[in-house]
């Protein structure tokens, strides 16, 4: 099975390792206890060719370092296997031992045993099938019983010389390196939940090997055991894990996990007494289960604020996109804006020309205008005298000059009007169209900002989403170190503060289990008065609290290691996540300055607009005005026509001058007077608010100027967001798929696929306590102890 990068070999190794320090640790108190209560076997066939001093010597080692479990059991029982020098069973002996801690008169059991007999007292019993009930009167119940059913570890014992594989009586006698091989087969499988699916795994035994060998084999090697010496004797003891290495899916490269013991020494006339293996299941196997709740929650957390970050990202790419896409469509409206504001004040330059000109001629008009009204008002008062009539014709000669030069005055006027309202009309059509593209280019520009603040939110938005991953991860790390602390609080219990400090526990407690076992076998505890040892009772003890400590040790190193790795790649994320946050942070300032320069923009041309629109309402104004003089001058000058006219009929026709002429005259320029006044005011205002015009005309062009070149720097600005905001598109992308997701991967697959093969073990071995049935509701245990028969030349 290939492995993520992200979970390295060491890690698994390291994993691995903690969790079997547990098991080697409770397998290492029980691996000795082979015959713990020997006066429970009795039969004839255990005490055949059990009398040698090698086997006596193994045995008393054994029974000496036995410890009793802590868990409340009601039913201990141990398997004992009498086979041949290959290991094939001859026959199988159970030891039942019924603990009756409430001292009841009734013991209940169940077994599928036969040849069931007391060997410990005279209690009898009842048997139903496979329900049994022992008549204890308050007493522990000890009885034995055999079975011909297969046991769930089998021994294969192999032998080598010089590498040739030889039966035992072939070697027997013989000299040269030879080789003593274990090997364990486990029969026993169960069903269990792993990662979701239903699978068969092994029941997880632990077979520890033993034998005893003379000052014949020197140069002796063991592959996984070790060689215990005590000066006259070496004891070769070793550990295989048969169905281990299949139950956690691992391969050879990953990690080794024993299958077999292997002995080799140099050898004069081999020979080999017994030899003995120890099976153990439910108690060498107890191991709490790794939580990983916690975990999954804050490894969930990562994952949605990383989706939502890269979301996020995405659609402020594709915001800036269209803006960048839409800025030549701004930047032609600025052109044009420009040239019409150009055209604008060219116009109203030239208005205010022709309006100075008019208020420059208006005081003449006004005086010529009272002159004209003083002469028609003395024609018309003194026209109907005889005696006046020869200065009536004087008079009307007089008029008809005064009608000539008033009609060359008004002609004069008129075209000044006509002028005007030509002008006036120009810049009321040119100012129209300038309307239509200030109003325009505003509408633009309020799309930009707009766009602006939408892109500043979404930096912010994106700024915001980096900063909660970066809370997530660091909520994560907490988690982990909040387990951490947890776990450094139970090695502080068992007298650590580390990782290393424990695992130097562990090495000095083996130390102190080998130096105990060999004071045991040599019968002496020179140097051992520290611990507390004398005697082999004592050293029993002092094994049974080494070996509860590093079963303690064991287990939170398990869980500290775990927690160790995911932390590391959790570390190993912050500096790219905090060059995130850098980035979005600028990107948030920068879109922030761009919106204020928009939105100053779009206040600017809100303004010009408002302007736009009063100077197209004066202009329009003027050109009313200029229409009105046009037509009290067209008035005028039909009057002084007519005037001219009736002068040179003066003669012919006074009467007639008078009604017709005179008479209208009289009342068209008392009417064109009284007009004088407002005329001249309008004028007046006329050229207040043309000289107004033409004062904004360069502010008007220098802010036009301004705004264009503005645009530029504004789609240059705009087009760098937009790189930069896809680039962050992008690097969210690459983090999520390869930061992110590769570590929830590797989580959601290695580590905790292994954690979980892991626990499922350990629950098959706690599910495993009898090997031949139990009363229901009672905790039971169970061990297997192989013995084989030795190998002898004198066979």
């Amino acid at each position: 099975m290939r492995k993520s990068n992200l979970i390295s070999k060491k890690f698994i190794i390291r994993t691995i390792a903690c969790a079997m320090t547990v098991v080697v640790a409770g397998a290492s108190t029980y691996g000795y206890t082979t015959f713990a209560n020997p006066e429970d076997v009795s039969t004839e066939e255990t005490q055949t060719d059990v009398n040698s001093d090698d086997k006596s010597e193994l045995e008393d080692a054994i029974d000496n370092v036995i410890s009793v479990s802590e868990k409340e059991i009601g039913k201990d029982e141990t398997v004992y296997v009498i086979a041949d020098n290959t290991g094939k069973a001859t026959s199988t002996i159970v030891s039942d031992h019924l603990k009756n801690a409430a001292g009841e008169d009734v013991i209940v059991d169940k077994s599928d045993l036969k040849d069931i007999k007391n060997v410990n007292g005279d209690e009898t019993f009842t048997k139903d099938g496979e329900n049994i009930k022992w008549e204890a009167k308050g007493n522990d119940i000890y009885y034995q019983g055999t079975t011909e059913k297969e046991t769930p570890v089998n021994v294969k014992i192999t032998y080598y010389l010089d590498g040739k594989e030889m039966t035992a009586d072939e070697i027997a006698g013989k000299s040269g390196k030879v080789t003593v091989r274990f090997d364990y087969t486990n029969n026993e499988k169960v069903k269990a939940d792993i990662n979701g699916a239903e699978e068969e795994i092994y029941v997880p035994f632990i077979a520890v090997s033993g034998m005893i060998l003379n000052d014949d084999f020197q140069n002796v090697d063991v592959k996984n055991g070790k060689v215990i010496s005590d000066g006259k004797n070496q004891i070769v003891v070793g550990m295989a894990m048969p169905g281990m290495k299949d139950n956690l899916d691992l391969s050879d490269d990953e990690v080794e996990i024993p299958d077999y013991v292997e002995m080799t020494a140099d050898v004069e006339n081999f020979s080999l007494d017994m030899t003995m293996t120890v099976a153990l299941c439910n108690e060498g196997f107890d191991i709490s289960d790794i939580d990983l709740s916690d975990l999954d929650e804050k490894v969930d957390e990562i994952d949605d604020a990383a989706g939502k970050l890269q979301d996020g990202s995405s659609d402020l790419a594709d915001g800036l996109d269209t803006l960048n896409n839409n800025m030549p469509e701004f930047k032609s409206g600025m052109v044009t804006l420009k040239n019409g504001i150009a055209t604008y004040t060219g116009g109203v330059s030239q208005v205010s020309s022709g309006i100075n000109t008019l208020y420059k001629s208006s005081g003449k008009l006004v005086k010529g205008m009272k002159s004209v009204k003083k002469a028609v008002d003395a024609i018309y008062t003194n026209f109907g005298t005889k005696e006046n009539s020869k200065t009536i014709r004087g008079g009307a000669k007089a008029l008809a000059d005064g009608s000539k030069t008033l009609n060359e005055g008004v002609n004069k006027l008129s075209t000044g009007a006509d002028t005007l309202a030509t002008g006036s009309n120009t810049v009321s059509t040119n100012m129209e169209t300038l309307s239509n593209g200030v109003t325009t280019i505003a509408g633009q520009v309020s799309i930009l900002n707009t766009s602006m603040t939408d892109l500043k939110n979404g930096a912010l938005k994106v700024s915001a989403g980096v900063d909660e991953v970066a809370d997530t991860i660091n909520g994560l790390g907490n988690t982990i170190a909040e387990q951490e602390k947890g776990i450094y609080t139970k090695l502080a219990k068992a007298g650590v503060k580390s990782y290393d400090e424990a695992d130097k526990a562990l090495k000095d407690a083996k130390k102190l289990q080998t130096a105990i076992l060999t004071a045991i076998a040599a019968d002496t505890y020179t140097g051992l008065d520290a611990y507390g040892v004398t005697d082999a009772k004592s050293a029993a003890k002092v094994l049974t609290k080494t070996t509860e400590n590093v079963n303690s040790l064991s287990e939170a190193v398990a869980s500290l290691k775990v927690m160790d790795e995911v932390a590391d790649n959790v570390s190993a994320k912050k500096e790219d996540l905090k060059e995130l946050q850098d980035g979005a942070k600028e990107l948030a300032t920068g879109a922030g300055k761009a919106a204020t320069g928009v939105n100053t923009l779009d206040t600017t041309m809100t303004s010009v607009a408002t302007s736009t629109k009063q100077l197209a309402a004066g202009a329009k104004s003027v050109s009313e005005g200029a229409s009105q003089i046009k037509s009290g001058l067209s008035s005028v000058a039909s009057g002084s026509s007519d005037l001219k006219d009736g002068a040179k009929s003066l003669d012919s026709g006074i009467e007639t001058l008078y009604e017709k002429a005179i008479s209208p005259l009289y009342t068209g320029v008392g009417t064109l007077n009284d007009s004088m006044p407002t005329l001249k005011s309008g004028v007046k205002k006329l050229k207040t608010g043309s000289d107004k015009l033409v004062a904004n005309n360069d502010t008007l062009n220098k802010g036009a100027k301004q705004l264009n070149e503005a645009t530029t720097t504004i789609s240059d600005g705009v087009s760098k967001l937009d790189d930069g905001a896809n680039e962050l598109k992008d690097g969210m992308k690459e983090f999520n798929d390869e930061a992110i997701q590769k570590l929830i991967s590797s989580y959601n697959g290695d580590v905790k696929k292994l954690v979980n093969r892991i626990n499922a073990t350990s629950r098959a071995a706690q599910n495993y306590t009898t090997f031949t049935k139990t009363a229901d509701g009672v905790n039971s245990n169970v061990k297997f102890i192989i013995k084989t028969d030795g190998v002898s030349a004198d066979k």
